[in-house]
């Protein structure tokens, strides 16, 4: 074989890039790339056919890969946020399910007024705040026809095993925009009238506070 052959050259070199030919081949073609300009072109145009298929399909696929990479993390992410929800759900309904109404001498019932926003506070006695937690459940308007009626169930829920710490406190705030307008919990305002009341159930008792008469004694505290 002369160094000069171009053609012979030139049929080894796929081998040559594949690395599928001898030693010497080997060593035959790199010392005629040296001296050879021609050849040099055509192993780089070798090359670049080679190499330009694989680097196409790479940027083609990348995007697709981040594409489902994103989706599958939202899918994830949605499926762990579906588990808390329902965890969540599960626990508020079970701590609902095994509360008990409380005995209104057990708690202290106060009234506060920050701005416009009138607040109830329910405090436990002492002997009950070590071994129970307070809730005032928001039970909302039962009634929208007979004007703005709130309803509020105070009730004892023994703690879970793995939560020491007990609500001693428990608090229902009203918004009111003037002493004779409320805004209700879908947000829309509602003109007081001398029947508009909150209702506070305990065990022993059923406690009615015109919502008027809240107002003004907040303003009093």
């Amino acid at each position: 074989m002369k160094m000069n052959n171009h053609d012979i050259i030139k049929d080894l070199i796929p081998g040559y890039l594949d690395n599928v030919i001898s030693t010497s081949s080997r060593k035959l073609i790199e010392t005629h790339l040296q001296s050879c300009p021609s050849c040099q072109k055509y192993l780089q145009a070798m090359k670049a056919e080679l190499t330009t298929p694989a680097q196409l399909n790479l940027k083609q696929i990348n995007p697709l890969k981040k594409i489902k990479q994103r989706t599958h993390h939202k899918v994830i992410l949605g499926i762990l946020i579906t588990i808390v929800i329902m965890v969540a759900g599960y626990f508020g309904l079970a701590l609902y399910a095994h509360s008990f109404p409380a005995a209104s001498q057990q708690i202290t019932q106060s009234v506060q007024k920050n701005g416009q926003t009138v607040t109830l506070t329910f405090q436990s006695d002492q002997a009950t705040a070590k071994k129970l937690n307070l809730m005032a459940l928001d039970q909302g308007d039962n009634n929208d026809e007979d004007g703005f009626q709130p309803v509020i169930d105070v009730r004892f829920s023994r703690p879970l095993p793995w939560n020491r710490n007990k609500n001693q406190q428990a608090q229902v705030s009203f918004n009111f925009l003037s002493p004779y307008q409320i805004r209700g919990n879908n947000g829309q305002p509602y003109p007081l009238e001398e029947n508009d009341i909150v209702t506070i159930n305990y065990k022993n008792k059923r406690q009615r506070i015109r919502l008027i008469d809240l107002y003004q004694s907040a303003e009093t505290n």
